[in-house]
């Protein structure tokens, strides 16, 4: 049959509705809502492309909207804030941009191309402002500009939707500046007294008015601020000076202190803008400190005076014990000490500068320091006199001893003098000082414990509440008080007898014990056990009596008190001194017996050269004298010189007598007798010639 009938067509068709009916039954299985959702997706297009349509409609309407609506005819009037004084500012023509202060208001009038409904005003995407419309084209509105960015329109066509039109309008907010301030001091100082006052001169100027001056300052960081004017006019512009006492409760002996000036306007908008001043610091003058400071000073002076001392008493001995002067020694030895004095020197002025304006220092303090560096200032020139005197004389020139080694012994007991007078004065005044340090301390630790005491006795008796802040801020004064006391008494008692203090009330008292105790209170008040914590206060505060009474005695004792160190040094260089003075006089009668020799020795060998000297110049004469006769002897015995002689005798006289034939023939000039005086001086000349 496949010979007559073709059935490969059939095949083919059989063979794809096999391959369709097998891949429909695998959807089946495998999606089973693979035909209920292609059929609803078969008729949701129809819906879709209507609903396309309409938006197509309407986006088209709005586009025709967009385009066929126009704000043209822009006029801005701008209303300023009251606190600039500005006057209203109108833009006739203006293209819609806005700038201007914060706060101010704009009034836009605007005209529609197109007549309108309604309108209003988009700022920044967000706040809408409605506008007023008359005649269906003329829009009026204002805004208060608060924020920088832009505008928009929104309009409103008869049967179209509301509509943005899409140009912006820009926003721009000029800044107000803050207030210029300028400070000027009268009479500035790293350190202020509490007495004192800082004065100023301030100037400060505004754009739109000044509203007050403050002065703002920190006392160790913690901020204060002070009034200092109040404007009530509308002044741009002020100076003014202000004197600032520092006598008020925020200010303490050793506070840091730094200051500035701050100016506010009178921008009620955004709040005041505050100009500021250059910032300047200062410190209260503290006492305390000041007089600590200077003891180490003078510590450190003592300690340099009594290095002086010891070494000029050493070197001196050295130099009298040589039996003929070594310059070189003495140079050297003088120029030692022309260096330390310098400093010494430098140490006693800058005492005096620092303790001048303090009022706990007598003038008598003040005087003895002066007088110190004067009297050193003294001998130093002397010193520098004998190098100088020593440096001149020529080397190998023969000097006398008694002239280069007389003066350097009393130069140097006149040093050792003052020196011994210094120490001895100035060890004593800074004992006593010290001591009042301890007192002052110890008063001021007995005023705090009994402050505490009372306080403790008002909880008790229920009549105040326990602040445990304000306790342990009084309780780690008094521990900080009690440390400054024990370092100032633990560098008193290092040159002290113990018939002035005793040593045992300070290993009672020792700092870590009184810091135990000191604890102890601090858990009780903690526990609120307070009845304890008096009786610990009152254990500590007896042993604080006790010291109390050995720091009474000794500061009556105080004026016969030198540090015993010190003075061991300078009894044995009173002993070194006075055996050097009697070697000194030993040497000294040496020294004049072999001077009275060497003058005679000297004085002998001149004799002698002098007595040789006119003995050999008269041999010299006698020997000229002699060859000056022989000499005349000789020219009178020879013909040729007498020849000689003769000849220039007659040609001096016919010289002579041309010169005066010469004057006659002038005075002849007008005289017949001429041609004999012409005649005459030249026959003349001939026997001048001949004889020459």
């Amino acid at each position: 049959p496949s010979s007559i009938v073709d059935l490969r067509q059939v095949s083919f068709n059989r063979n794809l509705f096999l391959s369709i009916l097998g891949v429909a039954i695998l959807s089946a299985i495998l999606l089973p809502d693979f035909f209920s959702k292609g059929y609803q997706n078969f008729i949701s297009p129809l819906q879709q492309n209507k609903v396309s349509l309409i938006s197509t409609d309407a986006n088209s309407v709005k586009s025709q909207l967009a385009t066929s609506v126009e704000i043209n005819s822009i006029k801005l009037e701008y209303n300023y804030p009251a606190y600039t004084q500005l006057q209203p500012k109108t833009v006739a023509i203006s293209d819609g941009s806005i700038q201007a202060l914060p706060g101010t208001e704009v009034i836009i009038e605007a005209q529609s191309t197109v007549p309108l409904i309604s309108a209003e005003m988009e700022i920044n995407g967000k706040d809408k402002f409605s506008l007023n419309i008359e005649n269906k084209k003329y829009l009026l509105g204002s805004l208060l500009t608060r924020d920088s960015g832009f505008y928009k329109f929104q309009v409103k066509v008869e049967n179209y939707p509301s509509e943005i039109l899409p140009q912006k309008y820009p926003i721009k907010l000029d800044k107000d500046e803050p207030p210029r301030i300028v400070l000027f001091l009268m009479n500035p100082k790293p350190v202020y007294k509490k007495t004192d006052k800082v004065q100023f001169f301030y100037e400060t100027r505004d754009d739109f008015g000044i509203q007050k001056i403050e002065l703002s300052y920190r006392v160790n960081g913690s901020p204060y601020r002070k009034l200092l004017k109040k404007v009530r006019s509308e002044d741009k512009e002020i100076k003014n000076n202000y004197n600032w006492s520092l006598n008020g409760p925020h200010f303490k002996p050793g506070d840091e202190v730094q200051y500035f000036l701050e100016a506010f306007d009178n921008d009620n908008v955004l709040g005041p803008n505050v100009g500021q001043s250059e910032t300047y610091t200062f410190s209260i003058f503290d006492t305390r400190k000041e007089t600590e400071d200077l003891l180490s000073l003078q510590d450190e002076l003592i300690e340099n005076l009594i290095i002086l001392l010891a070494d000029n008493l050493v070197e001196n001995k050295s130099i009298k014990n040589q039996t003929a002067p070594n310059k070189k020694l003495i140079r050297r030895f003088f120029a030692l000490n022309i260096d330390r004095l310098i400093n010494i020197i430098g140490l006693a002025e800058r005492i005096r500068e620092r303790a001048e304006p303090l009022e706990s220092f007598s003038p008598a303090y003040i005087n003895f320091f002066t007088n110190m560096a004067k009297g050193l200032q003294t001998i130093r020139r002397e010193q520098i006199a004998i190098i100088n005197q020593l440096q001149e004389s020529p080397p190998g020139q023969t000097v006398p001893i008694s002239f280069s080694f007389h003066p350097v012994a009393p130069l140097t007991n006149k040093l050792i003098t003052e020196l011994e007078k210094d120490i001895l004065f100035l060890v004593k005044i800074t004992n006593r000082q010290k001591m009042d340090q301890a007192l002052n301390l110890e008063r001021e630790l007995e005023k705090l414990t009994e402050s505490l005491r009372d306080k403790f006795e008002k909880i008790k008796n229920q009549k105040a509440p326990i602040i445990h802040s304000e306790l342990k801020k009084q309780i780690d004064k008094i521990e900080q008080t009690f440390r400054q006391m024990m370092e100032q008494l633990s560098l008193q008692t290092k040159g002290l007898p113990d018939e002035f203090l005793n040593p045992e009330s300070l290993k009672q008292l020792n700092l870590d014990n009184f810091q135990a105790s000191l604890e102890k209170i601090k858990k009780m008040i903690d526990q609120g056990d307070i009845q304890a914590a008096m009786e610990e206060l009152e254990k500590m505060t007896q042993d604080l009596q006790s010291l109390a009474n050995q720091l009474d005695q000794s500061e009556d004792a105080m004026d016969d008190l030198m540090d015993m160190e010190t003075m061991e040094k300078i009894d044995d260089s009173l002993e070194d001194l006075g055996k050097l003075e009697k070697s000194q006089e030993d040497l000294l009668e040496k020294t004049t017996k072999l001077n009275k020799k060497l003058r005679k020795a000297q004085l002998e060998k001149f004799e002698n050269q002098l007595s040789k000297f006119f003995e050999d110049l008269k041999k010299d004469v006698n020997a000229a004298q002699k060859n000056l006769d022989e000499t005349t002897s000789l020219l009178k015995e020879n013909p040729d010189m007498n020849n000689h002689v003769e000849l220039l005798e007659k040609q001096a006289h016919l010289n002579s007598k041309i010169h005066k034939l010469n004057q006659e023939t002038v005075d002849s000039a007008l005289k017949p007798n001429l041609p004999e005086k012409f005649n005459e001086v030249r026959k003349t000349r001939e026997q001048i010639s001949n004889v020459t």
